[in-house]
């Protein structure tokens, strides 16, 4: 995915419903994920609403189904 895809699944996001608590289980996938992926993101502190985005859609894109 590129990094344009996931601006537009940013601007196309509801900001409050993308915004929501993420369970400690999910953010240690996000972090795994991005790893894996290639994707800076931070060991520690907030996920970037970009990496939430694109983990989102790279689990719809391989189950069919949102995380």
């Amino acid at each position: 995915m590129t990094i344009a895809a996931l601006r537009r699944l940013l601007d196309d996001a509801d900001k409050t419903s993308e915004r929501r608590a993420l369970a400690a289980d999910d953010r240690r996938s996000m972090r795994a994920w991005a790893a894996a992926n290639g994707i800076s993101c931070s060991p520690h502190g907030p996920i970037p609403e970009i990496v939430q985005a694109a983990w989102r859609a790279a689990q719809t894109d391989t189950d069919g189904a949102a995380p």
